[in-house]
């Protein structure tokens, strides 16, 4: 017969939970060996050093239990999808090049099934041996595969057997498939070069989604779409991750939006070209039904649209998608895709919104649910692109409104082009129950693109404040909000439309020359009570119903000190500082998070790029 105290003591092991476990891998072990081991509360730890692999996660965390992915030093394990030795390059004629790509049958994305990085630059894929040869309306550099044979073309010339040439794998699609499982962190990875995604949230083969994942201090370079989510159906329903957390991240795809710039300077635009490239995608496309996406504190650039479209098709305030402070730099399309029939439960606040093509894609929003507030946009004399808009309104499914938006203290300011683009009278109501409220709105041009689409529908409160050298008030907004073709705080008189800083690529800025040597101002993007009772004034409006109308508009309302962390992983700072492209110099780095405190400089000089065309 057993003792009482052994029995006892064989119920307590039974009884205690099993404790958790740090399983380190350095590199050239398998990750997806130690990634089927794992069980909740699980760390697998990544030494310093690249992993040529991809992995696929089959274990699930629970809520007080999760499983993390980390690296041991943030920021030094990078995991890629590059092949571990580049193949030599053959001259063929000219500056192209061919070399051999391991031939494989590809089940891919469609816009295409390799991806290139040549010195720290995304390549663009031509679609034929003709646009390799010619480059006519595309970029100046880029691949072209054909069955085995891949051809590449560098700027200037340049031999690839002497650049750093990363070229993915066949296998390596998806660096990072969670396929359904919850209560996942990863955490301090550097990703790097793969066609389709860095990281896929998918569903399961019994149609589970994720739930419950985390993504923090990550950075992503040269993927189709860094995090994306996939949808699942299950007894007619549909399902997507939901309660997904991304922050502190960067991605890119440079140089993808200096492509489209420098096209539409020298009159070669290349955007449909890059758009259906492989450099033509979203950093982070949660998708349809996806629901409680916190995006915040991200740094998107270099890409097109930063943050893909996403609908809750529920009003459930506990479900809502928030985006905020994040900066979403050099967005060669939309910055923020709304678009969305259902009803979409996404908030966007506090972000940045740097240069780019369409800043806010609004086209449409049928279902109501967006709300857009106490956001900077901010289009620069310098690097913004000639042709470009604030909102995008285009409503194709018709015979639907937009509806349910509310866009309210936002400073939006585009110094190079116009308002709007996309309204028309195809159908009506073209706009129903929407709020623009408190916003202030600078223009260049409210002449060629169109202005606040009132005449369509669009509600406009008279707290608005609106300015441009071109607008005419009564015109191109209503009588009633205070409107002024001064251009101050925003840009310099005199400053050039046509003015614009070279290109970060020296090869490209060689073909130019610089003009003589212009000022700009640096906006201040909070308005004084002089300023707007001046509007009044101009406009003829009672000065005492509107004494008071600075104190609430725009981002930052007078009086107030705009709050604005540094975006992207948190261990990229001072001299470790990931790359980033140029910073307009009209703009106070303070303003997104680059500078400790705002700057006393009010002028900058700087001289433009004449393109040759």
């Amino acid at each position: 017969m057993k003792s009482l105290s052994f029995l006892v003591i064989i119920s307590l092991l039974a009884a205690s939970p099993v404790l958790a476990e740090t399983v380190t891998v350095k590199p050239g072990r398998s990750l997806q060996d130690a990634a089927d081991g794992l069980k909740p509360g699980d760390t697998l730890l990544l030494a310093d050093g690249i992993y040529h692999q991809s992995f696929k996660l089959a274990k699930s965390g629970t809520a007080g239990n999760p499983i993390t992915i980390k690296a041991k030093v943030p920021g030094k394990a990078i995991i890629t999808g590059a092949m571990k030795t580049t193949p030599k390059f053959e001259k063929v004629d000219g500056a192209i090049y061919k070399t051999k790509w391991i031939s494989k049958n590809w089940r891919g994305s469609g816009t295409g099934q390799v991806w290139v990085i040549a010195d720290g630059r995304n390549l663009y894929n031509y679609k034929n041996a003709n646009e390799l040869r010619t480059r006519r309306k595309t970029p100046q550099e880029g691949f072209f595969r054909q069955g085995e044979k891949m051809y590449i073309r560098l700027l200037g010339g340049a031999d690839p057997n002497k650049a750093n040439i990363a070229i993915s794998r066949p296998d390596a699609r998806v660096l990072l498939d969670i396929a359904g499982q919850q209560h996942i962190v990863v955490e301090g990875l550097r990703f790097r070069a793969a066609p389709e995604a860095a990281v896929r949230l998918g569903p399961s083969r019994d149609s589970e989604v994720c739930r419950h994942i985390v993504i923090r201090d990550c950075y992503f370079f040269g993927f189709y779409r860094a995090i994306v989510g996939r949808r699942a159906r299950k007894d007619n329903q549909e399902f997507a991750p939901s309660d997904i957390t991304i922050e502190y991240c960067q991605f890119s795809n440079y140089p993808a939006y200096e492509w489209v710039r420098y096209g539409q300077l020298t009159g070669s635009d290349t955007w449909k070209a890059m758009y259906s490239s492989v450099l033509g995608g979203t950093g982070i496309f949660p998708g349809g039904r996806a629901r409680a996406w916190k995006i915040r504190h991200c740094y998107l650039h270099d890409c097109y649209d930063g943050i893909g479209n996403a609908a809750t098709v529920s009003r459930d305030p506990a479900l809502v998608n928030e985006y905020s402070y994040n900066l979403l730099h050099n967005c060669a399309d939309d910055s923020i895709e709304f678009d969305t029939v259902e009803y979409a439960g996404v908030r966007v606040g506090h972000n940045v919104f740097l240069d780019g093509f369409c800043m806010l894609g609004l086209s449409p929003v049928h279902g109501g649910g967006v709300t857009i507030e106490n956001n900077i946009v901010y289009v620069s004399p310098e690097y913004g692109l000639p042709w470009g808009v604030i909102f995008k309104f285009s409503n194709p499914w018709k015979p639907r409104p937009t509806t349910g938006m509310t866009i309210r203290n936002n400073t939006l300011v585009h110094t190079k082009c116009g308002v709007q683009w996309g309204a028309n009278t195809s159908h009506k109501p073209y706009f129903k129950d929407n709020t623009v409220a408190n916003n202030i709105i600078y223009a260049r041009d409210w002449k060629s693109w169109g202005g606040l689409p009132v005449q369509f529908g669009l509600q406009v409160d008279r707290s608005n404040f609106c300015c441009g050298p071109s607008l005419a008030a009564g015109k191109d907004v209503p009588r009633e909000i205070p409107s002024s073709i001064d251009t101050a705080p925003f840009v310099k008189p005199g400053t050039d439309r046509n003015d614009a800083a070279a290109p970060s690529l020296s090869e490209l800025a060689a073909k130019g020359k610089l003009g003589a040597e212009k000022e700009l101002s640096r906006p201040n993007f909070s308005l004084s009570a002089d300023y707007v009772l001046a509007a009044v004034k101009e406009c003829g409006l009672d000065a005492a119903e509107y004494k008071d109308m600075h104190k609430n508009l725009g981002a930052t309302p007078y009086g107030t000190k705009w709050k604005f962390s540094r975006p992207g992983p948190r261990w990229s700072v001072g001299k470790s500082a990931l790359f980033h492209p140029p910073f307009p110099p009209s703009l106070d780095p303070w303003w997104v998070g680059f500078s400790d405190k705002p700057s006393a400089v009010v002028t900058v000089k700087f001289r433009p790029w004449r393109a040759k065309k």
